[in-house]
């Protein structure tokens, strides 16, 4: 894809990044080889509702180069993962989804009170 990506140490030395095994526009998937500990960095907006992990475990997602988004990723061949969902979504549809239902229960019942009139 378009999105720069780095491995750097704090001494400027890197690692390899290979091809994204996946990348859309919510998801990145990355093979990292790292000789020592190293920050993956992707060149793309930090917002807020990006998670990372490496290797399936939970990693935290660090500013770099004031807006983008960093990975510490510990020494040896690793899978990095980072995925995005939209923050308060799944609240949003649960709200939308109770007041579906109230309003879905109020016609049914005042359908009823008017059958009954």
């Amino acid at each position: 894809g378009a999105v720069a990506r780095a491995l750097h140490d704090v001494d400027g030395a890197t690692g390899s990044i290979g091809a994204p095994r996946r990348e859309t526009p919510s998801t990145l998937d990355v093979d990292v080889d790292a000789p020592g500990p190293r920050l993956l960095v992707v060149n793309e907006m930090l917002t807020p509702g990006w998670t990372a992990s490496v290797d399936g475990a939970p990693a935290d997602i660090v500013p770099t180069n004031i807006a983008a988004r960093g990975v510490l990723v510990p020494p040896g061949k690793h899978v990095v993962h980072m995925s995005y969902a939209t923050p308060g979504f799944l609240p949003g549809c649960l709200a939308a989804l109770v007041a579906a239902l109230a309003l879905a229960a109020s016609a049914l019942l005042a359908a009823l009170r008017r059958r009954r009139r």
